[in-house]
């Protein structure tokens, strides 16, 4: 415990106190609001030293913190009192507070009130605390500072700022030697830019996220707005590149289509998404479907042909719902791929899916129709739709009527209303219905049975309108 000496106590021994304070705290440094000020003259006129509770009152002062020779903290504070045991500071008012990372970069911090330990060199704030800087703008209740690790903790609930939207969050870390952030349980809200598109809300749930440099990372992330919902067991943003990828578990749930797949590449500077995996799975929804998170319904295995023989089969008429197009929006369609790259800016849509691509869709009743091909190719400004063989895979549509043709190129329109087909080496089974055959001379059907074959076997092609 320390006494005063006298009323008469000059500046140099005032200096010298300040000195020894300097040395005992290391880091901490009073400058210049605590020399020219007078901290102890409501004491001057009393004849007895201080208690151990009392301590030492200092007002107005800067605080300077640093490791090694670099600044790494300081702020200014209106009220502070030093407890004679010299362990313990209490500070009032901290303003203009500052933390610096290993760049020189900055969070500006201010609290109502905060104790500084001088062995641990620790800064608990309280009494309502805000930190910021140009991405982020963070209230709590408080925060702890850990000078030695250089790491300030905001335990709790965490209300504020990030990058333009609104959060809210238990738990936020800042890494000042790494320039990390790290929050536990996090949602955000607010307006994302999607390429071509105007921006819209989006809310953003995660168990856990990390910004570091221009790397946004949320781990067991949700993303929705009113079109759109899409889940991943990782997601992770270069803001450098403009490139969001999605790893695990990724689902996509939106007006026209569910996708789930293993990874999801989005570069958002060219307007390209690259989804691959075991298996990227899709569902083709019908028309006025609203984004609803439901699971891909799996493919119905064919019935083995020995057994379908035995069943009968619907007529082979031309206005089948198999054969038709009108309908081709009224059912769902089941979608896998091995790859799926999709370009999805206006003007230069279009989607490439590679790695045995099939599609089936199921009319009700029983009755479906499925194509399969080596390669397929969407031109989504030109409602075209183009399949190709390769390495001995054939494209092949078969439906439940029996229909079953072959082809070494396809190439359909999926405009409304158009039937157009451009066909090369088309083979197979058609289906037909009797009476729809024209009568032989004489009387009878001209087809003699109920199946026929189309196309051509060798270098010809068939193109043009389909008959529904």
């Amino acid at each position: 415990m320390f006494k005063l000496r006298s009323i008469k106590a000059d500046a140099l021994s005032w200096g010298g106190w300040i000195a020894f304070l300097a040395a005992t705290f290391g880091a901490w440094q009073f400058v210049e609001g605590v020399i020219e000020r007078d901290a102890l003259a409501g004491f001057r006129d009393q004849e007895v030293g201080l208690s151990e509770q009392d301590g030492v009152l200092i007002k107005d002062f800067q605080i300077k913190s640093y490791l090694g020779d670099r600044l790494v903290t300081e702020a200014l504070v209106a009220d502070a009192r030093i407890f004679s045991d010299r362990s313990t500071i209490e500070l009032k008012k901290i303003t203009g507070g500052k933390f610096y990372d290993r760049e020189n970069g900055e969070y500006q911090f201010e609290a109502g009130e905060a104790e500084y330990g001088t062995y641990s060199k620790s800064l608990l704030a309280k009494s309502g605390v805000r930190i910021k800087n140009k991405r982020i703008d963070l209230k709590s209740a408080g925060f702890l500072y850990d000078h030695a690790g250089q790491i300030v903790a905001v335990n709790g609930a965490v209300t504020g700022k990030l990058e333009g939207g609104n959060l809210t969050s238990q738990d936020v870390t800042i890494l000042l030697k790494t320039n990390e952030i790290q929050t536990g349980l996090i949602t955000w809200v607010g307006p994302v830019a999607v390429q071509g598109q105007a921006r819209t809300p989006w809310k953003v749930e995660a168990k856990r996220s990390s910004i570091k440099n221009d790397i946004m990372t949320y781990t067991d992330a949700r993303g929705e707005d009113k079109d759109t919902i899409v889940t991943a067991d990782k997601m992770v943003y270069d803001r450098k590149n403009d490139i969001v990828t999605a790893e695990g578990n990724v689902t996509y749930f939106g007006v026209d289509a569910n996708i789930k797949c293993d990874k999801a590449v989005i570069e958002r500077k060219i307007g390209k998404a690259t989804l691959t995996g075991r298996i990227v799975d899709m569902l083709i929804k019908p028309e006025d479907s609203a984004p609803k998170e439901t699971g891909i319904p799996p493919v119905v295995p064919l019935v083995p042909e020995s057994i379908a023989q035995t069943r009968p089969r619907p007529s082979g008429s031309s206005d089948n719902p198999e054969r038709s197009s009108e309908n081709l929006r009224q059912y769902p369609i089941v979608m896998t791929a091995g790859q799926v790259e999709y370009w999805y800016r206006k003007g230069e849509r279009k989607a490439i899916l590679t790695l045995q691509p099939f599609a089936r869709q199921d009319l009700g009743g029983m009755r479906w129709r499925e194509v399969t091909a080596h390669r397929a190719e969407y031109d989504g400004e030109k409602d075209v739709l183009v399949l190709r063989s390769a390495n001995g895979q054939l494209v092949r549509l078969r439906n439940s009527i029996g229909d079953d043709m072959t082809a070494t190129f396809l190439q359909v329109s999926t405009k409304k209303g158009e039937d157009d087909m451009e066909a090369e080496n088309l083979k197979g089974t058609v289906m037909i219905d009797e009476n729809e055959l024209p009568e032989r001379p004489g009387g009878g059907t001209g087809g003699g049975g109920s199946t026929g074959t189309t196309g051509s076997t060798g270098g010809g092609g068939l193109s043009g309108p389909i008959r529904r």
